[in-house]
């Protein structure tokens, strides 16, 4: 069988097949993950994560907002072993009030991303659905 290490060197370009960078300090990107069947049509998954204390909102400038990058799978795994910065996702989602936490929970599903943000509108907190084929979103709001 496969040898198959037990501890990995995160500076060993042999085993690394991609590195991504949050965009900010303290953004905590790659707090949540996950893996969408191919919306791109090149046969390959993509990848959501999730950055919950990234500043987002239209302007960009809403603390803790929280932000959700998507990246095609056909640009993220192109070059092994380089490093690609979070700014060069395909797509990004945020939440506008301050401190939402957007993207502490992320799930995918039939070109669906589900994300929520437990802090949002007063700390009742908000859902939403994208379609990551589009960007169209329908948000949900439980009262």
């Amino acid at each position: 069988g496969a040898d198959i290490p037990s501890e990995f060197n995160l500076d060993d370009p042999s085993r690394m097949i991609v590195k991504i960078v949050g965009e900010g300090i303290e953004d905590r990107f790659g707090s949540t993950l996950a893996v969408l069947p191919d919306i791109t049509g090149d046969g390959k998954p993509e990848l959501a994560v999730s950055a919950i204390w990234a500043s987002g909102g239209q302007s960009g400038n809403v603390k803790g907002a929280g932000k959700v990058y998507l990246f095609n799978s056909e640009n993220l795994f192109g070059n092994a072993g380089t490093n690609r910065n979070a700014s060069t996702a395909e797509q990004k989602f945020s939440a506008a009030g301050n401190g939402s936490e957007f993207g502490t929970a992320l799930r995918a599903g039939d070109g669906l991303l589900f994300i929520g943000a437990p802090f949002s509108d007063g700390r009742s907190g908000q859902s939403y659905i994208f379609d990551a084929r589009t960007g169209g979103s329908t948000q949900f709001v439980l009262r």
